[in-house]
């Protein structure tokens, strides 16, 4: 595991407090990400203006790079983004340049200096992409033999005690251990949220009433769910699961696992001054079809799904036949549908109108599959949550979540739960259209 490399060399170079260094467990939380994290800095707001693909300060940061790597027919495939080596901030990204017609990429990490928005120096990686590691596909019941040895054991977080230092949060304190030992999950807010937990000390959620009105809603978000769901989702990276209050800015790069305190969480983040569910296309829309629900709730169903996708897409890695693919769920569309792959308004809304929508919850879900299991899923969630059926849905979409479903109860142990979960018991009241 690279994060265990890290982690040495953080112990033998530096010291034993490597969980108490933020910077650090960001480079760490960032490790799993198709794309490097941006890392909160001195120079944070310039780095944001600058890695925009527009601008002087881009148009020269590229102009000096091509000229230090000898060429002038290239340009970066990716946006810049921020990394930490050897304790200073540089940056990289992935730079094409062209041979014999042919692209070519290479990676390419360079020293910046903020002040003077000059490039120093770089450094050239080319072929440096690893080879891939082939994992072998296995039968049904040797793959349930071997994913069961990749589970994280949770029993500590259902003991918990949890103890705070504001009086006025006493009560919130209380709330927050009888849900954390209840769901096996940590819940932070106000001097509960570690150090490197959120971009900033300021944008902890310390408001009594906001932070009791969000406990709320998590409990009835939690409710929804078997009371051992969440430790099935502590699948090969993780270690244990956290919820986070915040207040202010929707951040885009919060990170989906946090290494801290010795532990790599999976990390769920809520607003708790959310007006609007962020972070999901369509989201919103979905969530206004249950004018009962709020953002806050539909929003943690979403990231909720997400963090259970990414269980199934890891196990499926080791089944012959693994439920919930992509080719799965696309044949449940019709015949000769293909998905947008493009998040612009204006093109959903054409493209809407020659598509057979019944297939889909809203316009948002022709975007990919992705996000379409994920609008679907918060459908069924909000249904569920509610207990009220906004009418309408189709035979073709009620298809999609009966395969959601399944999915679920393929990949979960089910011996604990009830014959039927809030959920299917909700769906089987529906009466398509």
């Amino acid at each position: 595991d690279p994060r265990e490399v890290l982690i040495r060399l953080y112990i033998n170079k530096i010291g034993p407090d490597y969980a108490k260094d933020a910077k650090f467990c960001r480079i760490i939380a960032s490790l799993d990400k198709d794309l490097i994290n941006n890392i909160p800095t001195q120079y944070r707001s310039f780095i944001s203006k600058v890695t925009k693909e527009a601008g002087k300060d881009y148009d020269s940061m590229l102009k000096q790079v091509k000229k230090k790597a000898g060429t002038q027919n290239a340009y970066f495939e990716e946006k810049p983004y921020t990394i930490f080596l050897d304790g200073e901030l540089k940056l990289v990204t992935m730079l094409c340049t062209y041979e014999k017609q042919k692209p070519v990429y290479t990676s390419v990490i360079f020293d910046y200096d903020f002040e003077k928005r000059s490039v120093n120096s770089i450094e050239l990686y080319k072929d440096w992409v690893p080879e891939s590691i082939e994992i072998e596909k296995l039968p049904a019941e040797e793959a349930d033999a071997l994913v069961k040895t990749l589970y994280t054991d949770n029993s500590e977080a259902h003991n918990q005690t949890v103890t705070g230092t504001n009086a006025r949060l006493s009560e919130q304190y209380k709330k927050a251990e009888e849900l954390g030992n209840k769901y096996g999950i940590n819940i932070w807010f106000a001097d509960l949220t570690p150090d490197g937990a959120l971009f900033s000390k300021d944008t902890r959620a310390s408001d009594r009433g906001l932070v009791s009105m969000t406990l709320k809603y998590i409990e009835k978000v939690l409710s929804l769910y078997p009371e051992d769901y969440f430790d099935q989702l502590l699948f090969e990276n993780y270690s244990a699961v956290a919820i986070c209050l915040y207040t202010g800015w929707f951040e885009e790069r919060f990170p989906e696992s946090l290494y801290i305190n010795g532990k790599n969480y999976l990390m769920f983040y809520v607003d708790t001054d959310i007006i609007s569910v962020q972070g999901y296309k369509g989201g919103n829309t979905v969530c206004k079809m249950f004018p009962d629900a709020t953002p806050m709730e539909a929003e943690l169903i979403c990231d909720i799904w997400r963090a259970t996708e990414k269980v199934i897409s890891l196990r499926n890695r080791h089944y012959e036949k693994p439920p919930l693919t992509d080719s799965d769920w696309t044949a449940k569309n019709y015949k000769g549908f293909e998905y947008l792959d493009s998040e612009d308004g204006d093109k959903i809304e054409k493209y809407a109108k020659k598509t057979k929508m019944q297939y889909f919850i809203c316009n948002e879900a022709l975007i990919d599959s992705k996000n379409d299991r994920i609008l679907t899923y918060e459908y069924m969630m909000l249904l569920a949550l509610t207990g009220k059926d906004p009418g309408g849905l189709s035979k073709e979409c009620l298809a999609k979540i009966v395969e959601l479903e399944n999915a679920i109860r393929q990949v979960f142990d089910t011996a604990a739960w009830p014959g039927s979960t809030s959920w299917e018991s909700a769906v089987s009241l529906i009466d398509p259209g």
